[in-house]
């Protein structure tokens, strides 16, 4: 295994490690670069820094790296509300000497926390903990960390990023993951953020940039709550006293998120306000910041307190109930109107019987919108809205049971009360009507089946296999009635692996399978031929000179093809190189790193893509035969 250096404890123990490698990419002029994209840790395909499938432990990464030969190295992600914060320094280190620019001592010396040396040896990586207080993530500095130049640049991630991992520290001091919230948001500032006069003369906005500012700065935000109708709560909640009713078995971590709900609201979800405005209040402590598996405490505290938090200010309007997903003219108003009829005796009945009358009719509402097209996940969402109303005397879990039973009588009845009668079931109405289905499969390695399902001989719906939406009955019948204007009603008795069951056995029963020529595929032929058409050479100048192929000895296992060639090929076809590179790593055609560039004696750097020699084979050499270079003279090929 290769013995890369251990990394600080704070990256060790988070599952955020995965391998990149080297990619070529093309310019708008046509000349090309290398970047760098992170694998899959199992197959070694192109991956994405955000999926926790691709991120993996410390270990896990490095044993991955030893495996895949198309791994270049190892790194680490910055996941979302991970609470982990990198500047990446480009051009402020000599790689001969290790002197820094101005630029790069002073960030370094202002976040004082973990630093390390870039692949390139060029650059800086600094890690701490905090996030990134703006949007921008990029600009160009002057050596002396002015904006008046370009020679270095600056860029700050808190998610959707990954950073190489070398693990050679700068200098002694620099060696932990340190919380730096306030200097890093100096280092943003002082770098990164808007001219003061409002222009905005370099950089860019990539994925990854933090919310907008909220509507209520922090000031105001504690103004209203301490003017609120649960102000007495707010006040016990934020100077860590006791409040009723959160003192139970949760203890204080019950009054953590009872907190952090109240802050959602205010600060409309802004979770890195929501983070800031809790660490001044009384219940903050250490454990705030400690690790839970991949995330902090109070990370997961904020997390689980907007996963709850149905309401949001609105400066214009207060706080809003929760909207159905459908248009304005159906369901959404029955629901909306119920609610406006019935929520203040939910919230304070006159007695049981008035409060379960109440209740009872607004989930025959309910029942009605879900029978006409509202979704299942809006029903759950209003079930919540119903249970938080009466002070939880009616419990979610009890009222969906009640829905349930409510929805299995209106069907037996064939009627909902509130409009048209419960549509019919999918699995009776595809049994029904359902003639074939058409399966296409691509002959490109990690393209989507997709499917053709052909009702009544008119009705053609196409699904592809991406979001799994053949194995969701709900997103089957949304997608139905987006393309037919048909609505279905929701399986009887059926959870998902059921549902899957049927859907594979329609399959099987009606399916007439087509096999498509992938756009990738035909590249691949054509490159097959075009190196079947070109020469061998055992000298990269003679290959780069007769644009023909490089192949190392007779037995070589690898042979180089120009990259200029095989970016004609893909363009011919519409195909992206990066696309090919992917088809051809998932057929075992590739070797090692994908590209390399090579000077030829005369000094031109050259790009070839390093392909397997069994991919094709190519013409033999012969001897006596001449190499011509460009504008130059006869030459024989070196011996």
């Amino acid at each position: 295994m290769t013995d890369w250096p251990e990394p600080p404890e704070t990256l060790l123990g988070k599952d955020i490690w995965l391998c990149w490698a080297y990619d070529e990419r093309e310019k708008a002029d046509g000349s090309t670069y290398l970047t760098k994209v992170p694998l899959d840790p199992e197959t070694g395909h192109d991956g994405d820094a955000t999926d926790d499938g691709v991120t993996v432990g410390f270990e896990a990464a490095v044993a991955a790296h030893d495996r895949l030969a198309a791994a270049d190295g190892i790194g680490f992600a910055f996941p979302e509300n991970g609470l982990l914060v990198g500047v990446d320094l480009d051009d402020v280190r000599d790689p001969d000497d290790g002197s820094l620019t101005k630029l790069g001592r002073d960030v370094m010396s202002d976040l004082d926390t973990y630093t390390e040396v870039s692949p390139s040896g060029t650059g800086l990586h600094c890690v701490a903990l905090g996030f990134k207080p703006g949007d921008r993530c990029r600009r160009s500095l002057a050596a002396d960390g002015s904006r008046d130049g370009s020679a270095c640049e600056i860029e700050m991630y808190d998610q959707d990023r990954f950073f190489t991992y070398t693990g050679e520290r700068v200098g002694d001091g620099f060696d932990t993951v340190e919380q730096r919230k306030q200097a890093v948001r100096d280092v943003y500032d002082e770098y990164l953020a808007a001219d003061s006069d409002g222009s905005d003369s370099g950089g860019s906005h990539g994925a990854g940039g933090s919310d907008p500012d909220p509507d209520l700065d922090d000031e105001q935000v504690l103004a209203k709550a301490r003017t609120a109708s649960n102000a007495e709560k707010f006040e016990n909640l934020w100077n860590g006293r006791s409040v009723a009713g959160l003192d139970g078995n949760g203890g204080q971590s019950e009054r953590d998120k009872a907190l952090c709900q109240m802050l959602a609201f205010w600060t409309g979800g802004d979770r890195r306000q929501m983070d800031r405005l809790f660490r001044q209040s009384g219940l903050m402590r250490e454990k705030w910041d400690e690790d839970r598996g991949d995330r902090t405490y109070g990370d997961r505290t904020i997390q689980a307190a907007l996963d709850d938090q149905t309401e949001f200010y609105d400066p214009d309007g207060g706080g809003t109930a929760p909207e159905a997903d459908i248009d304005d003219d159906g369901p959404k108003d029955w629901i909306q109107t119920a609610w406006d009829e019935h929520a203040e005796t939910i919230d304070d009945p006159s007695g049981p019987s008035e409060l379960g009358e109440a209740v009872e009719q607004t989930i025959d509402v309910l029942v009605a919108a879900h029978a006409n097209g509202m979704a299942r996940p809006t029903v759950d969402m209003w079930l919540k809205e119903i249970s938080d109303q009466s002070g939880k005397a009616y419990t979610k879990s009890g009222l969906a049971d009640l829905f349930d039973r409510r929805m299995d009588a209106a069907v037996a009845d064939g009627a909902t009360g509130e409009g048209s009668g419960v549509a019919p079931r999918v699995p009776e109405f595809m049994e029904d009507h359902l003639q074939r289905v058409v399966v296409n499969r691509v002959t490109d390695h990690n393209v989507d089946t997709s499917y053709q399902w052909y009702f009544n001989g008119e009705i053609d719906v196409a699904f592809s296999t991406t979001g799994g939406t053949h194995w969701d009955w709900y997103q089957f019948r949304e997608r139905y009635f987006d393309e037919t204007g048909v609505d279905l009603c929701e399986p009887t008795d059926g959870d998902a692996d059921e549902w899957r069951a049927f859907v594979v056995g329609l399959i099987d029963e009606r399916g007439e399978e087509s096999k498509i020529r992938g756009p990738r595929t035909e590249t691949i032929g054509a490159l097959k031929n075009y190196i079947e058409r070109r020469t061998a050479y055992g000298d990269i100048d003679a290959a780069a000179m007769r644009e023909g192929v490089y192949l190392d000895g007779e037995d070589a296992e690898e042979l180089w093809v120009l990259s200029k060639d095989i970016q004609r090929l893909c363009a011919e076809r519409e195909v992206e190189t990066r696309g090919l590179q992917e088809e051809l790593r998932a057929r075992g055609l590739t070797t090692g790193s994908r590209v390399a560039e090579r000077r030829r004696s005369s000094g031109t750097r050259v790009t070839w893509w390093r392909l397997s020699a069994e991919i094709a084979e190519p013409r033999a050499y012969e001897d006596g035969e001449e190499i011509v270079e460009e504008g130059g003279d006869s030459a024989e090929e070196p011996e």
